[in-house]
């Protein structure tokens, strides 16, 4: 009996033993993990801090934007050298009245959807009023792709209406990449609407056009470029 007892307390301590192995070991891992953890937060502060920053110019309504030298992503594959951009003024409408105050064609397009709401809290567009000049390149243009609007809450990005907008420009419809240029030394007017498009609906064709209402958004940006320099205009309805 007395054996038995003492086999059993050896079993006991080395039990203890072992068990106290395991806890040092989970936390000499968890002070590991920790100092790990430490070191990157220190690294993520230290490339934060030394980060370069690229600058940002704003401009109002009715001010020129001289976009030489600008791109979005690639400089190269981006000329805008001599081009010069201002926004007029900005107005919140829906489809249909874009298409009936600028539209070329006086019937709507088949491949235009519209929607038959009023101005105001239905208005599905922004309407900006380009001038854009070009003062001495021989081949390049605007690209009307890259550029964004952005609502002050910054919840959503609106682009270019491309239906709509060529739709007041017929002349821009052959060949049409996204883009534009002007014979040098030339001028070019032009209203072009932004909407946010949302995804169709179940069992809905999937190039259905379904534009956003504008709503209460009435401060926006509007990004010309991301670099060397940031250029954006600030657009109030």
């Amino acid at each position: 009996m007395r054996r038995n007892q003492t086999e059993d307390a050896r079993a006991k301590a080395r039990g203890n033993a072992f068990g106290g192995k395991s806890v040092a070991r989970r936390s000499f891992l968890a002070l590991g993990g920790a100092a790990a953890l430490g070191l990157i937060a220190c690294r993520i502060g230290v490339v934060n801090a030394n980060a370069e920053t690229i600058p940002t110019e704003y401009y109002p309504l009715g001010e020129w934007a001289d976009l030489t030298g600008c791109f979005f992503n690639e400089l190269s594959g981006e000329d805008m050298a001599g081009y010069a951009l201002r926004i007029v003024s900005a107005e919140a409408m829906n489809a249909s009245e874009y298409l009936a105050r600028y539209s070329a064609d006086p019937e709507v397009p088949e491949n235009v959807e519209v929607k038959n709401t009023s101005i105001g809290p239905d208005a599905d567009v922004v309407v900006l009023e380009y001038e854009v000049r070009n003062d001495s390149n021989e081949n390049g243009g605007i690209a009307l792709y890259n550029q964004r609007l952005i609502p002050a809450r910054k919840n959503v990005a609106y682009s270019y209406d491309e239906q709509l907008w060529l739709s007041t420009e017929p002349q821009l419809k052959s060949g049409f990449s996204g883009g534009f240029g002007l014979v040098k030394g030339t001028s070019f007017v032009t209203h072009i609407p932004f909407c946010y498009v949302s995804n169709p609906g179940y069992l809905e064709k999937y190039d259905r056009q379904l534009r956003m209402p504008v709503g209460a958004d009435r401060d926006f940006e509007l990004i010309l470029c991301n670099a060397p320099t940031r250029k954006i205009v600030r657009v109030s309805l």
